[in-house]
């Protein structure tokens, strides 16, 4: 493992900078089609934390589970703080007796995140070994091919009986 954090963005196995560069983007995203579309943000939470996950994990070389689980808990931070102050769903949860209710959805979100996470890392791993050991059978056939000495067939001309 990288321990220096000046290693394209890797500290002790952490992609940092892409994962902090995700989770911003995500979220500037969030806010966008919040205030220019009227989304609400609360319904976007399940989806983008979906998204990281799909976007950490294959980048990853190292430690891909904690990267992910990572990516999902500073996005959640950053989705929790744009539903409180700019869509002020805490306050209306408050005014109206639902917190429980908002969160509950919240908690969804992260149990999603988190399941999707480590279900898709489990399938990325199961991918790459059916790849590895399909490319190590492939390349076994093609030495065991390749070990065979190949005799090029030259056809004789039949001979004519003298006359």
């Amino acid at each position: 493992m990288r321990d220096s954090a000046s290693n394209n963005g890797i500290w002790h196995g952490i992609y940092w900078r892409f994962t902090g560069a995700s989770v911003v983007a995500l979220t500037i995203l969030q806010w966008l089609g919040f205030h220019y579309l009227r989304y609400p943000v609360l319904q976007s939470v399940p989806v983008v934390l979906m998204v990281i996950s799909y976007l950490v994990i294959p980048r990853a070389k190292e430690r891909r589970l904690l990267n992910a689980l990572l990516g999902v808990a500073a996005m959640f931070v950053l989705d929790l703080a744009l539903e409180i102050f700019a869509e002020h769903d805490l306050t209306v949860a408050l005014h109206s007796g639902q917190l429980g209710q908002f969160i509950q959805l919240n908690v969804f979100g992260v149990l999603l995140g988190v399941a999707v996470a480590y279900a898709y890392l489990r399938l990325s791993l199961w991918s790459e070994q059916k790849r590895m050991d399909r490319e190590a059978k492939h390349r076994s056939e093609r030495d065991v091919q390749s070990s065979t000495v190949q005799r090029r067939v030259h056809h004789n001309k039949k001979k004519r009986g003298r006359r």
